[in-house]
């Protein structure tokens, strides 16, 4: 995943905190600059946390908690999943993404609440390495919706719980706001148009979704966009599918794709799409 495109050195702020983005050279006046920290850059890990869901209502096996086992016992005993293409498993561990979580978070609010708050802790928490900075994180969190037939990136939260039904704890709020006092609704700060493009040059049927429901979805969601502003950490929330609609091997494609696409991100490379992508490319729709 080294960047290996030439332009000017820059910067942009990401929730408030600025995050250098490097490149290999930069001509001005006629003559050539090269960055000194283009390799640095490349190099740097992009540490990412990915949790789903346990159990709830009628769905005993939730597909989320399967996909997170899945890509565990990936990056802990390099145990390929069945049906996912080698290039993107190759792609992937040349990548340099340090997962973590990989848990199945109990389907109630009070649980969110304490999840994203010792999540958050450890990210920003995280020590330097020897010779350089920790590198950029983000927070991913999936859960299923037995009404979605492909994968929606959802694109906001909002500061409403409206429980259709209770969570596990038997809590069932009515209108009752998130997080009391605070915006009604906040925007993911990752740029879902070029996550979707990754998903759909895959072969992988997915959508930007502009509603997450009021379920423990958009709690958790809205919770971890509000917690994680101050730091500049990017969350995204990703719905799936119940694995009659989607199969199992195409959800963890989904997932690899959506942790590549955000490393790209987290990293400063605007360079578009991967080789491997751009090869599988074919028009969006």
């Amino acid at each position: 995943m080294a960047y290996t495109g030439g332009c000017r050195a820059s910067k942009f702020c990401l929730g408030g905190v600025f995050a250098a983005t490097s490149y290999c050279s930069e001509r001005l006046h006629g003559q050539t600059r090269q960055a000194v920290d283009c390799q640095e850059m490349a190099r740097r890990p992009v540490t990412i946390h990915l949790t789903g869901f346990g159990p709830f209502g009628g769905i005993e096996h939730n597909p989320t908690s399967i996909v997170c086992g899945v890509l565990r016992e990936l990056v802990s005993r390099g145990e390929a999943p069945q049906g996912v293409a080698p290039e993107l498993l190759e792609e992937f561990a040349a990548a340099d993404i340090r997962l973590e979580g990989l848990n199945a978070l109990e389907v109630s609010a009070s649980a969110c609440r304490g999840e994203v708050q010792s999540i958050l802790e450890r990210l920003v928490g995280r020590p330097s390495d020897s010779d350089a900075s920790a590198g950029p994180c983000a927070l991913i969190h999936l859960g299923v919706s037995s009404m979605c037939k492909e994968v929606n990136l959802e694109c906001r939260g909002f500061n409403v719980a409206d429980f259709r039904i209770p969570d596990v704890q038997g809590w069932q709020p009515s209108g009752e706001p998130v997080v009391p006092q605070a915006e009604p609704q906040l925007f993911t700060a990752l740029r879902l148009p070029e996550i979707l493009g990754e998903l759909h040059d895959r072969g992988v049927r997915s959508a930007i979704s502009t509603d997450a429901g009021r379920y423990i979805c958009n709690y958790i969601f809205y919770s971890s966009l509000h917690a994680a502003r101050p730091a500049g950490i990017p969350v995204l929330f990703v719905h799936v599918p119940s694995f009659e609609a989607m199969e199992q091997a195409v959800q963890v494609t989904a997932v690899l794709c959506i942790l590549l696409a955000v490393a790209r991100q987290l990293r400063g490379d605007n360079g578009g799409l991967s080789p491997a992508a751009v090869a599988m490319s074919k028009p969006l729709g």
